[in-house]
């Protein structure tokens, strides 16, 4: 995933205001880094992609636990 493609993921799939991302790479430089630490600022993962796995399985997790009615 490139620095453009995980910025897009943030504002686009996490609802993260543009604005305060480019506030904060302004500050701390347009890298990984910079864009792990606004992940983990709002969801408390450390990068997207531990975002993305365990997000996918609490998804997978409610879907079957709440059944489908027989």
């Amino acid at each position: 995933m490139t620095l453009d493609e995980y910025k897009n993921y943030l504002i686009n799939n996490l609802n993260i205001n543009e604005e305060v991302i480019n506030y904060v790479i302004d500050v701390y430089g347009y890298n990984e880094d910079t864009l792990n630490n606004i992940i983990y600022y709002y969801t408390g993962y450390r990068d997207i992609e531990q975002y993305t796995e365990l997000e996918d399985i609490i998804t997978y997790n409610k879907y079957y636990e709440g059944g489908e009615e027989e």
